[in-house]
């Protein structure tokens, strides 16, 4: 063979294998192992993208279990009123009870309709606040006035004018109530 057809030819490894027998090469786009230093820059961010997605799959769960929860919220709301209209007509119908016994049945069958819708309120997660005894907190009561008391009743719900209420815990309504105020000079009426 001529030295020029000798340049030309291609330098072959005695301690190659054969083509065929040869490992398959990588693809360029996989990602590296991870060495002991620490992972491959590519692997950390599949990491820290699966976790951004598994934080988006959990924050969606909460928001629309939030947005299922309090989706009647507005709806309640409306009802609320008509709680206080009963109340006030169970407050007013009391007096009337004692005279006459067709006024009593209808006091009884306004304070059975007023026991049931607020027993189907509290199945959705309906809950009525404001108890005379109470500890006041401005959280859940809107004080409307003070009243001069003894100690012992002194930040505590004298008087509950209006009803709140609360839906699975958030506040819909506060209740207004009136306060007592500790003063030295108070004398229990009797």
């Amino acid at each position: 063979m001529p030295e020029d057809e000798k340049s030309q030819e291609t330098l072959v490894d005695q301690n190659a294998e054969p083509a065929d027998k040869a490992a398959p090469k990588e693809a360029a786009t996989a990602p590296e192992p991870a060495t002991e230093g620490g992972g491959s820059a590519l692997a950390e961010e599949l990491l820290y993208l699966r976790a951004e997605f598994e934080n988006y799959k959990k924050r969606m769960e909460r928001e629309q279990d939030r947005a299922i929860r309090f989706s009647n919220e507005k709806i309640i709301g409306e009802l609320l009123f008509v709680i206080d209209l009963f109340e006030r007509a169970l407050a007013h119908g009391a007096a009337l009870k004692d005279g006459n016994k067709d006024v009593k049945t209808f006091a009884e069958g306004v304070e059975m309709t007023h026991r049931e819708l607020l027993q189907i309120l509290s199945r959705f997660g309906v809950e009525m606040i404001g108890t005379e005894g109470d500890a006041f907190n401005p959280a859940w009561h809107e004080a409307i006035s003070q009243q001069a008391t003894s100690e012992d009743k002194a930040n505590k719900v004298l008087s509950v004018v209006q009803k709140g209420c609360r839906l699975h815990g958030r506040l819909l309504k506060p209740a207004k109530v009136i306060v007592g105020k500790a003063d030295p000079n108070f004398e229990e009426k009797e």
